[in-house]
């Protein structure tokens, strides 16, 4: 996408209108198309869970500030993910990233589905109260997370 980043946009709004734009741009929607080797980003609505990895401040500060800027470089791929506004897109990395994201970034992800009241994906470090009653027998465990069955 050329022009501003939704970054850029949001400047001239307050301090915390603007902060919560940047938190609320966690849950977002991916929207095609999505290479094979990020396909656990496809589907709903998705909570990237930056705030329930083992992540200092600063670094969760850092991730989505490049979220909504230039992207966030996806380890060992050549794609960034990057949001604006509503939308999220992953798009071939160019350089101009602005962090890379953690090794184990799949472990805060939470993936809802719509084809039953449940989760495509649930990272182990998002938390209980996050996911309601859910029933992990109904899910395999996959190593970062739980997929359901």
């Amino acid at each position: 996408m050329a022009g501003k980043t939704w970054r850029e946009t949001l400047v001239n709004l307050t301090p915390w209108c603007r902060g919560a734009c940047i938190n609320e741009a966690m849950l977002t929607h991916f929207v095609a198309p999505i290479p094979d080797e990020l396909s656990f980003l496809r589907g709903g609505l998705a909570d990237l869970g930056f705030d329930y990895l083992d992540l200092a401040p600063q670094e969760q500060n850092q991730l989505l500030l490049a979220f909504v800027g230039n992207g966030v470089r996806v380890p060992g791929t050549a794609y960034r993910i990057r949001n604006w506004g509503i939308a999220s897109f992953v798009e071939s990395a160019d350089g101009s990233e602005e962090a890379v994201l953690p090794d184990d970034l799949k472990r805060g992800l939470l993936m809802p589905t719509r084809e039953h009241d449940g989760y495509l994906w649930i990272g182990k470090h998002v938390p209980r109260n996050c996911i309601g009653g859910v029933d992990l027998s109904d899910y395999k465990d996959v190593g970062d997370g739980w997929i359901h069955v």
